[in-house]
């Protein structure tokens, strides 16, 4: 049940969409919880923004893609096979 996105490196790379759910609870969560309170003024598409942005980065700082091309890698140069 994961969306394909596309292939890196001879990757598959998927979503689960359990991870849709928890970016979208996460953003929004940020926009209109933390950030109202915190910066008050600004407008909701800005708030929306801002946490649709922290919630990739926060995703992308626990890049789980980043250690399977790490590991991928390491076994084509072993000759081990995909």
């Amino acid at each position: 049940m994961s969306l394909n996105i596309g292939r890196i490196i001879g990757i598959p790379v998927r979503i689960h969409y359990t991870l849709w759910l928890v970016l979208l609870l996460i953003a929004w969560s940020l926009a209109e919880g933390y950030m109202p309170q915190h910066y008050p003024g600004l407008g909701a598409t800005t708030y929306w923004a801002i946490g649709i942005f922290s919630a990739i980065i926060l995703f992308r700082r626990y890049d789980l893609l980043g250690d399977r091309n790490i590991f991928r890698n390491h076994s084509i140069r072993l000759g081990v096979p995909p």
